[in-house]
């Protein structure tokens, strides 16, 4: 994901964000908090990350916003999809449980 976002930088004027999860990192630096065998999935996880966009599109004035997730990246961003569509104008999956659900039922 990330040389994807350096090559969308390097082709574009355009902002990209990094997020983790928690307990999680991006280039070596850790987020806050503990990921464990807690499931990411809940209500107030996504709310945050939802949150964290508006806030990030507000300050930057961000025209155009896609997401770009990997994994339990991609999960969290397809149920963010699904719960607020018109938060974002498009998203790019890889590698990710399609389906929350059974992911929990073979956890």
């Amino acid at each position: 994901m990330k040389n994807l976002s350096k090559t969308i930088v390097n082709q574009t004027d355009t902002l990209i964000v990094l997020m983790a999860r928690s307990g999680c990192s991006v280039d070596g630096r850790n987020s806050s908090g503990w990921h464990g065998d807690k499931d990411h999935y809940t209500e107030e996880n996504i709310n945050r990350v939802e949150k964290a966009i508006l806030s990030l599109k507000r300050h930057y004035q961000i025209k155009k916003t896609i997401l770009l997730g990997h994994s339990g990246g991609a999960a969290t961003s397809g149920i963010i999809i699904g719960h607020n569509p018109n938060l974002v104008d498009g998203v790019v999956l890889v590698a990710f449980p399609a389906s929350v659900e059974r992911w929990r039922e073979h956890r």
